[in-house]
């Protein structure tokens, strides 16, 4: 121990007397390390926030949306100027069916879109996605209501003017007043505000910017019909959609990979054109997580790049010492040093800068990411094997590139290198 203690101070003295060289050197570790900790964070952050975002839509749904198929030309003349009733989209037919064929489905819900001009005391007429829902719309998409409550079972069979709006209307229609209690109007019919949305998931067809804005389904029938009239440049036409969303919530993750294909072919069998979107959210998370670990490998790619950049700097500067330290080396072999000490003092010399290095980057690594949420507009999560990883990395990069300068130290003829000036 007495003779191990000796070189690792030998090796402390060796790196101090050439302190800025040292330091030059460690730098590379540092910021290999540094840059290898913050894009883990960032990427980490970012991957949670969009699983969370796709894990709002229910791992154990099925997601369908009525589209508008595409339009078949006709031979002759331009579009037709007037009133065009379109028909399209999924029926209560189709509903059933599913229901009845497809195994594993535990409740549903269904959703009518209509969009509407609405007005507040606070907030100029502007145009919104009116939702009518069922009560059970925000159980199966696990929505979170920050104030007030959602539509229930009595307000649906009542047809009540009640709505629910978004924290974004909230916001720009009353600004810092509460809004629950509040009226709005839709098509100049009053609402009372019972509640506001946390957040909407994007996957969802419909995002902030649509407005949109929560009735009760069977209200939304009752004072603005079945048949959606919307005017385009001087046109109207009309949508006639039984059902613009279908969301299934089956038992397990399982049942939904088996109730996929039941369902394409469900919908195949029903409709002659493709007037349907089936989205299944467990796959775009498991998409997401297998990207996560593309990314991942993709970083560690890149760290094993950087340290390993760093790991030759030490090396060139670890034989360039032994080259000017040969001398040094011819008496301490003279004195009875064996080659496995001369092994060992090079080698903690260049496992001192890189664990010296690596201990920075950490401390850097872990102190940045959090520093850049505002930049990038994304929490970093930093963990504890985000950074050990990258450290012991550079630990083993200090063994590999200080291995061969040492041996080639411990290898020189002790007469020869008392000879070299």
């Amino acid at each position: 121990m007495g003779k191990l203690l000796d070189v690792i101070l030998l090796a402390m003295h060796s790196l101090s007397v050439h302190l800025v060289r040292s330091g030059l050197t460690m730098l590379g570790i540092v910021f290999g390390v540094c840059s290898v900790s913050v894009m883990l964070a960032i990427q980490t952050g970012a991957s949670k926030e969009a699983q969370e975002k796709l894990s709002v839509l229910g791992s154990n749904n099925v997601i369908m949306n009525s589209i508008e198929p595409a339009r078949e030309t006709s031979g002759g003349g331009g579009p037709r100027r007037g009133v065009r009733l379109k028909r399209f989209g999924i029926k209560h037919a189709d509903i059933k069916c599913i229901v009845d064929n497809v195994p594993g489905v535990e409740d549903y819900a269904t959703v009518n879109k209509v969009k509407l001009r609405y007005y507040c005391v606070s907030d100029r007429k502007r145009y919104s996605l009116v939702m009518g829902v069922t009560p059970n719309y925000q159980d199966i998409l696990n929505l979170r209501i920050s104030q007030g409550r959602f539509i229930s079972a009595a307000d649906m069979l009542h047809m009540q003017p009640y709505c629910v709006i978004t924290e974004t209307l909230a916001r720009k229609a009353f600004r810092c007043e509460n809004p629950v209690g509040q009226t709005i109007r839709l098509k100049g019919q009053p609402f009372d505000i019972i509640g506001v949305m946390d957040y909407i998931p994007s996957k969802l067809g419909i995002s902030e910017e649509d407005i949109p804005i929560f009735i009760p389904k069977s209200t939304k029938v009752g004072k603005f019909g079945e048949i959606n009239v919307n005017w385009y440049d001087g046109n109207m036409t009309s949508e006639d959609i039984q059902v613009d969303q279908l969301i299934l919530r089956m038992e397990d993750e399982s049942a939904v990979l088996k109730a996929a294909p039941v369902i394409s072919s469900i919908m195949e069998k029903n409709h002659d054109r493709l007037e349907y979107a089936i989205m299944i959210p467990l796959k775009l998370i498991q998409a997401k997580a297998a990207q996560q670990k593309k990314w991942d490998m993709m970083f560690l790619v890149i760290a094993s790049i950087s340290l390993i950049v760093g790991g030759i700097g030490i090396m060139n500067i670890m034989l360039a010492s032994v080259t000017e330290r040969t001398r040094e080396i011819g008496v301490r072999r003279a004195l009875g040093a064996k080659k496995g000490d001369i092994v060992i003092q090079f080698l903690f010399e260049a496992m001192t800068m890189t664990t010296i290095g690596g201990l920075i980057g950490v401390i850097i690594g872990y102190f940045l990411p959090p520093m850049l949420k505002d930049t990038f507009d994304i929490t970093p999560i930093v963990s504890v094997p985000m950074l050990i990883g990258p450290f012991l990395m550079a630990v083993a990069v200090g063994i590999i590139s200080g291995l061969y300068p040492a041996k080639r130290a411990a290898a020189l003829d002790p007469i020869e290198a008392l000879r070299h000036e």
